[in-house]
């Protein structure tokens, strides 16, 4: 399938040098992005699957080694009192 686009000079730039950097042609460059790309549909709900899939996704992003926050450091009252005390 063949597709025109009208670019902006900046993101055009973008592309050719990421391209250039990658010694690959634009398209390869231009494919890869759009075959990675997770797009939202306008005017659609999300299922809980796809929630939850996108909440897996992003956790599997953290490091190996990091501890998880306390059920203090998330609490309410953590977001709305620091440790001094004071209200924010």
């Amino acid at each position: 399938m063949t597709i025109t686009l009208e670019l902006s000079p900046d993101v055009e730039a973008r592309l050719l040098a990421a391209a250039e950097q990658q010694h690959v042609p634009v398209a390869e460059v231009v494919k890869a992005y759009l075959r990675d790309f997770h797009p939202v549909h306008v005017g659609t709900s999300t299922s809980a699957k796809e929630i939850d899939r996108g909440f897996e996704e992003a956790a599997d992003l953290i490091p190996d080694g990091i501890p998880p926050l306390s059920d203090g450091a998330i609490s309410r009252e953590s977001i709305y009192t620091g440790e001094d005390g004071w209200d924010r």
